[in-house]
């Protein structure tokens, strides 16, 4: 049913300078501005190799991403996957007992989106949309990674990863792995670490699913983290040393994950401070879940 990621939506106070950091740092291509009027926002993607990062701006004080920062602070909202058919995907979430957002179909600049509710997913929102949105330059989203036929940034290709903090790890795995339709995935647990975590290849990615197991730990090591719900972008680029050759030329703060149970490859964080509160892992190397 799902053929891929789209967006990872992020709201954010202002679209505008929020934005820059994505086109200098990730080197994203910039799309047009669009207001949606039943959202009460205005949105702009920002194109990074085979993804889009979807930056939210509320017009209304009281609007739904105006609520979501001002109780969560600017960051990941949602995440968006393509379907063929949405109402197809509508009426099997419907007899699955996956409650639907309003249960209807929303109808966007000539796609068709429904919401899942976020409370069955540990307080993840995801999105399904049918269509083919041309959101940058009036072109499609590649359909897998694509090396740049010039350095654009770091030399991102595209997301690879999406890191979710749950509280109930047995739990949610049965809960992703039946409405994703996964392979059922192996929980395994790190106990030096204070973590367990399983991993879900879904479309063109991993939803990698972290249940941290003491208030210190692995993840609090590396860089401040919520309780739970979406937790870190991990993007593929085409050569590590040379992204962070770029990341300090720019100035930017970069966190090394020296000890990570996940990837046997160099692994770093941009400082999640540079992209409205965003943290975005680099890796040089496919891990073997979506090998």
């Amino acid at each position: 049913m799902i053929k891929r990621i789209l967006e990872v939506g992020v709201a954010v106070n202002d679209i505008e300078s929020a934005g820059e950091p994505f086109i200098e740092l990730l080197g994203a291509g910039k799309g047009e501005l669009f207001t949606v009027d039943q959202f009460n926002m205005n949105m702009r993607m920002f194109r990074v190799g085979n993804v889009e990062f979807e930056l939210m701006q509320s017009v209304l004080r009281d609007g739904l991403i105006d609520k979501f920062i001002r109780k969560q602070g600017q960051g990941l909202h949602h995440i968006a996957f393509e379907v063929e058919d949405v109402i197809h995907a509508m009426h099997w979430f419907k007899t699955h007992d996956v409650e639907i957002i309003d249960d209807k179909v929303y109808e966007v600049y000539g796609i068709k989106a429904i919401f899942l509710h976020p409370k069955i997913f540990g307080g993840v929102l995801f999105e399904f949309i049918q269509g083919n949105p041309k959101w940058v330059a009036d072109r499609s989203l590649p359909d897998t990674l694509q090396a740049e036929t010039e350095t654009n940034g770091i030399g991102a290709e595209g997301i690879v990863e999406v890191g979710i903090l749950v509280n109930r790890l047995e739990a949610l795995t049965g809960t992703y792995h039946n409405v994703f339709m996964t392979e059922k995935p192996e929980i395994k647990d790190f106990h030096r670490l204070a973590l367990r975590s399983s991993i879900l290849k879904t479309g063109n990615i991993a939803l990698h699913l972290i249940e941290t197991l003491s208030e210190k730990n692995y993840m609090t090591d590396l860089i401040e983290t919520k309780s739970s719900g979406l937790h870190h972008i991990t993007l593929k680029v085409q050569n590590i040393e040379q992204s962070l050759k770029y990341l300090k030329d720019k100035s930017a703060h970069i966190i090394e994950d020296r000890h990570s149970p996940f990837w046997q490859d160099r692994l770093v964080f941009i400082d999640p401070k540079a992209l409205c509160g965003i943290p975005v892992r680099l890796t040089e190397k496919i891990p073997d879940c979506l090998t």
